[in-house]
């Protein structure tokens, strides 16, 4: 685990359908913007890619599993796994 410092991020047209549920319902509170840049500030024991101070950056997507056929052609964002970063509920 990691613990980052924002320090910019994008409002963009896919905050906006999120916001007004062009793509779906949506749990609010929510916080929208997403294409985050920061810094790591704390990196864990665990982390091998990330150094502490270095920048950092995630895009309209946080998570996909990586092993399934989408994710293995390249395809993340079709992964039934995926995760977005605006709404997403942490721990799912």
């Amino acid at each position: 685990m990691s613990t980052s410092r924002f320090e910019c991020c994008g409002v963009c047209g896919s905050d906006v359908h999120t916001i007004n549920g062009g793509w779906g319902g949506q749990k609010f509170p929510l916080a929208v913007g997403h294409e985050i840049v920061g810094k790591a500030i704390r990196v864990g024991p665990k982390v091998t890619r990330i150094k502490d101070g270095q920048r950092v950056g995630v895009g309209g997507q946080s998570y996909s599993c990586l092993d399934c056929r989408q994710c293995k052609n390249d395809n993340e964002t079709y992964c039934q796994k995926q995760l977005d970063t605006h709404g997403c509920i942490q721990g799912v």
